[in-house]
């Protein structure tokens, strides 16, 4: 971390592999450096001292002149010294290892989506700085539903749809693990060609099979109900040739791409108001129209 000294690049920026994109201000750690030296080098004429020191003690001890106990001392005090003289320079190794840090380049080629810090602003660890989208390799991550997921093929394209259209994506790998929070599983598909953007949404319609009674229904078929009930408007005939509008409570199953698969007591053939909803009320007689 530190205070950011400079960004050198803006959205939209095409950027190399290697390339410098931002630096930080590094005259505070410069100074610790500096000091970290300044202590290695002093460790080191300690060293060089308790050794001098030790050899003549050895000296002495060959002509018995002292004990082997001084001798001890020496080399334990010359040992204490190196322990400090390397302690030291493992601090200024790791204090020129942040050092190192304080430049950041492009770890792709790519292009630079966002800005997310300012010069002169603090850079905190794990803060971005840039988001940066490599060439070629955008992907779209889409949360499905583990059984569905798991009948998907690794390899085979899929039609998504986005604002600019439809685009084919090949499924790449599925994660396999669901999410705890969504209850889903995280499936990866490489976009073929550049016809999208880093960012836009994409979606995906995959066809499944549902093992249950019911029937569907247009979702502009569907009248909502008290305590959030839902029901159809079926059509009663009478012996008039006309037909009075009976509210049908009905369970949603399914609601997909504008229609929603149901079950309720409604026999089969019967008829169902697809739309207009708002403009009839239960209990009133209509009779059918003729399309022109």
């Amino acid at each position: 971390g530190g205070r950011i000294d400079a960004i050198s690049v803006d959205v939209g920026d095409r950027v190399t592999q290697g390339q410098v994109l931002a630096r930080l201000d590094t005259r505070a750690l410069e100074a610790q450096i500096a000091a970290a030296d300044a202590q290695t080098a002093e460790a080191r004429a300690q060293v060089d001292l308790a050794q001098v020191t030790q050899d003549r003690q050895q000296a002495l001890l060959e002509r018995g002149h002292i004990s082997q106990q001084r001798l001890d001392e020496a080399s334990t005090t010359t040992h204490a010294a190196d322990a400090r003289r390397l302690a030291a320079a493992a601090s200024a190794n790791a204090l020129r290892a942040q050092l190192s840090l304080s430049v950041i380049a492009a770890p792709f080629d790519g292009v630079i989506t966002a800005r997310l810090s300012d010069e002169g602003g603090i850079a905190s660890p794990g803060q971005g700085l840039l988001r940066i989208v490599e060439d070629g390799a955008l992907e779209i991550r889409v949360g499905l539903p583990a059984e569905v997921a798991a009948r998907l093929q690794t390899g085979t394209q899929y039609r998504f749809t986005t604002d600019r259209g439809e685009i084919d994506a090949r499924l790449r790998a599925s994660t396999g693990i669901v999410d705890t929070r969504t209850r889903s599983v995280t499936v990866l598909f490489d976009v073929d060609g550049h016809t999208v953007s880093a960012g836009q949404v994409a979606r995906l319609a995959i066809d499944q099979t549902i093992s249950a009674d019911g029937f569907w229904v247009p979702t502009s078929a569907l009248a909502e109900g008290r305590r959030g009930l839902w029901s159809v408007y079926v059509l009663e005939a009478d012996e008039y040739g006309t037909y009075t509008i009976a509210p049908h409570v009905v369970e949603t199953v399914r609601i997909d791409a504008g229609r929603a698969f149901v079950r309720g007591a409604v026999h089969d053939g019967a008829l169902i108001l697809r739309s207009g909803l708002d403009r009839v009320t239960p209990g009133q007689r209509v009779r059918p129209g003729v399309d022109g």
